[in-house]
């Protein structure tokens, strides 16, 4: 492997755990300039709507990680390319959530005409919606890129990883649905929001250590 190839492999990985805790970080204080706005109750795409003070900042902010995602995707399957087929597909994932998660959100607003949808607020929830259905079936991709003879640890955590993931989203959905309204299901509906989001970053986080390891001992 080149040395510059290395180095951009490495600054990417790097980059990419940083973005994960970060973007916490960010949102939080994001929605602490949006008046009334509750970082339990309301949810994250409520940030970059139209009716959102800080919407700029938060689409702004989506756009760009979700070229990193996008960079860590394609240098994850240049990390590991004696994986063949299941390191690329495990691949797309990653570039695919990047794409919905960070592009279909930053740049398509979750805004409402009245109590209906929008058809920026349609595109925002279904590009959002394929790349969350991508990053949580990613660990399944995953155990075949981490045997279980080579990295046991990698191959077990993508297990817990998938359960708590669907657990978080299925939370997160009953949240969505009228007829959980004023339960305890919707009031906390950020909660289950940034619940998810928390069990996604740590699968990428985790990733992320495994190609620096790797790296480290590339020539």
């Amino acid at each position: 492997m080149k040395t510059n190839s290395k180095f951009f492999y490495y600054f990417i990985s790097w980059t990419c755990i940083f973005i994960c805790v970060a973007d916490f970080f960010v949102t939080y204080e994001l929605g602490e300039h949006f008046p009334n706005y509750s970082q339990m109750g309301d949810s994250i795409s409520k940030l970059g709507s139209a009716i959102s003070p800080v919407a700029f900042y938060t689409s702004t902010w989506w756009v760009f990680i979700g070229a990193v995602f996008i960079l860590f995707g394609i240098s994850f399957r240049k990390v590991y390319p004696e994986n063949g087929k299941a390191v690329i597909f495990a691949s797309w994932l990653i570039i695919i959530y990047g794409l919905g998660e960070g592009f279909g959100s930053g740049l398509f607003q979750a805004n409402h005409i009245g109590d209906k949808l929008s058809l920026s607020c349609k595109i925002h929830d279904s590009l959002g919606g394929i790349g969350i259905a991508a990053i949580l079936i990613l660990p399944l991709a995953l155990r075949k890129v981490f045997r279980r003879i080579e990295h046991p640890f990698m191959f077990h955590f993508s297990m817990v990883v998938l359960i708590l993931g669907l657990t978080m989203f299925v939370l997160f959905t009953l949240a969505k649905i009228s007829g959980f309204a004023n339960n305890i299901f919707e009031v906390y509906f950020g909660l289950w929001q940034r619940l998810l989001t928390i069990v996604i970053y740590s699968n990428l986080v985790a990733i992320g250590i495994m190609m620096m390891k790797k790296l480290r001992v590339v020539s």
